[in-house]
């Protein structure tokens, strides 16, 4: 004789079971949305910065693209959404001020962060080139307001 559970023999479990799964799976992509990557883009004419800016951020969880003119720039800004622009001031086809205001143009919350090897004075968040990774990364924390 087959033994039978109670709660095999409970109508309609299976539809219930499956209603459960999908909403905790549900409720388990929502939250990876949330906690998703901070989207970066760096904006430079030097491809050795952009490297290195690139892994540096990478390897502590941040998405980030990179573009080294005007052109790329305009692209990468088109198709996606970013939470931080760093940005070289001294760039031959784009000007720091048409970053920006492009930028602002289309992600209203988005913050930035100058890089320069020359002294600057700015209301916008500056690093000096040549920096430290350390410094780099505990700025864009800072600037995105996430803990190291």
């Amino acid at each position: 004789m087959q033994q039978t559970h109670s709660w095999q023999m409970a109508p309609g479990f299976l539809g219930i079971t499956a209603i459960l799964f999908c909403l905790v799976y549900r409720s388990l992509q929502m939250l990876n949305f949330y906690v998703m990557a901070k989207k970066i883009l760096a904006v430079d004419d030097e491809p050795l910065i952009l490297t290195s800016i690139e892994r540096a951020l990478t390897k502590i969880g941040y998405e980030v693209r990179t573009a080294k003119n005007r052109e790329e720039f305009m692209e990468t800004l088109d198709s996606d959404g970013f939470d931080l622009v760093i940005l070289d001031v001294h760039m031959d086809d784009i000007s720091r001020e048409e970053v920006i205001s492009i930028s602002k143009g289309r992600f209203t919350d988005i913050k930035f962060l100058i890089i320069s090897g020359s002294q600057f004075e700015s209301d916008v968040d500056f690093i000096q080139k040549p920096f430290r990774i350390s410094e780099l990364r505990n700025k864009v924390r800072e600037l995105l307001n996430e803990r190291s």
